[in-house]
């Protein structure tokens, strides 16, 4: 998504007649900021509170109407008898203005992964006989892919030609369109790009996609879409090389990787976010970012394990209430083992939670020593959480650990086979699995 400063009029739904100038810069990282040269609203000078607006309508000075939506205030002054405001946005939508935030398709487009696929829609070559340079373009037919009860997805490959440096030169993007099988709420419309964006990451590293296009009408044409450009809190200008591929589409079913990993994403949202907060923010402190991989793990447990407790929650309270009348009352820990016992005497150990997670992935035990990985991680883990002493190596390899079976359960849900797994810890945790002996 490219940043933009845009000049023009703005004013509440309903209200154009009551129009102030003002302008509204966007970028990926921070946003849209719209600074008004007069107030829209009453004055607010003074007040502890904020103005917010659900929406703000705009028109460009080339005449493209404009939606802002969820507005809140950040400042508000006067200058020369005159109100002015700054407002931060939410969302932008360039192109209507939009009263309903429900959208029955959309276009995601990313600039960089056109390498990712197995086959090239723009072949370039040279020909020995004359110097003259080649280019071919190509139309190629995929079948719409079903990735949830609600959404098919269908990719293609979107061709052009572009200037660089005036220099005109053949383009290959690819373009995802998501077709719901009702309009649904711009948040989930949020939560499907979400989930396409961490299978890059995986793939690859992180990367963004340079345009989003949604359709507000229940008609799906090519001139009936809407750009929407809204805040990425971990933007990064993506560069993808060849070699930076973790794997592409030439290792997988793309049908099935994507199907697996939509449902997968969806049902273990906490795992998912615990390990790609972390993978979008590299300079995290060391100890948040192992937090993260275990907690995130044990998380995991209750999405892959049918198993919930060691034993049933009410037949063991009631053992505890008879058993614990054992115990003297002049024990002063007594009333402190009971509440302790009560809460989490009924439940798996994180040790065990984690043998249980591993267990449902054999390829684990090709590589390290289950026994002494889990010991290590869960040692490191009740270090942080109860601020006793850890050792510092002992403590990165754990983290390290931790990331190795994170990364094992995320590509086995993008489908990637044990053999092609194994051969990515090879290449990205040599030094690591170099200590199993």
């Amino acid at each position: 998504m490219e940043s933009k400063s845009i000049q023009g009029r703005w004013y509440k739904p309903g209200n154009p007649n009551n129009s102030v100038p003002g302008v509204l810069e966007y970028s990926p990282e921070k946003g849209a900021e719209l600074t008004l040269f007069d107030l829209i609203g009453e004055q607010n000078i003074g007040s502890r509170s904020r103005k917010s607006l659900d929406a703000l309508f705009g028109e460009s000075i080339k005449g493209e109407n404009i939606t802002l939506r969820n507005n809140v205030q950040t400042s508000e002054g006067m200058k020369g008898g005159t109100g002015w405001e700054t407002y931060r946005a939410e969302e932008l939508y360039l192109g209507y203005h939009v009263s309903e935030f429900e959208f029955s398709s959309l276009e995601v487009e990313y600039p960089d992964i056109a390498p990712w696929m197995e086959e090239r829609a723009v072949k370039s070559g040279l020909s020995m006989d004359d110097n003259t340079a080649t280019i071919e373009q190509k139309a190629i037919s995929r079948p719409k892919i079903s990735i949830s009860d609600i959404c098919d997805l269908r990719v293609r490959q979107k061709t052009g030609v572009e200037n660089i440096s005036t220099v005109p030169s053949p383009y290959e993007r690819i373009v995802f369109e998501f077709i719901f099988d009702s309009k649904q709420e711009v948040e989930k419309i949020h939560e499907y790009i979400r989930i396409l964006n961490d299978y890059f990451a995986l793939a690859s590293k992180p990367v963004f996609p340079n345009s989003v296009r949604i359709n507000y009408n229940d008609s799906i044409l090519p001139n009936d879409n809407i750009e929407l450009l809204y805040k990425e809190p971990d933007y990064v200008e993506s560069s993808i090389n060849f070699s930076d591929w973790n794997f592409t589409e030439r290792d997988i079913d793309l049908e099935e990787s994507l199907s697996s990993w939509y449902s997968h994403s969806m049902g273990a949202r906490t795992f998912h976010s615990m390990y790609f907060s972390n993978l979008y923010n590299p300079d995290m402190y060391y100890r948040f970012k192992a937090l993260s991989l275990f907690i995130g793990l044990e998380s995991y447990f209750d999405y892959v394990s049918d198993e919930k407790y060691l034993m049933e929650p009410s037949e063991y309270h009631d053992w505890l209430d008879e058993h614990i009348q054992t115990i003297s009352d002049e024990f002063v820990a007594k009333d402190r083992l009971y509440k302790l016992l009560r809460s989490i005497g009924f439940r798996y150990s994180y040790g065990d939670k984690l043998k249980m997670i591993i267990d449902g992935y054999p390829f684990f035990e090709e590589i390290i020593d289950i026994d002494r990985v889990t010991s290590l991680i869960k040692n490191n883990r009740h270090g942080i959480v109860h601020s006793t002493s850890i050792d510092e190596d002992d403590f990165v390899e754990a983290m390290y650990y931790a990331q190795l079976l994170a990364e094992g359960i995320l590509l086995s849900a993008a489908k990637l086979g044990p053999d092609q797994i194994i051969k990515y810890f090879d290449r990205n945790y040599n030094n690591l699995l170099s200590n199993e002996g």
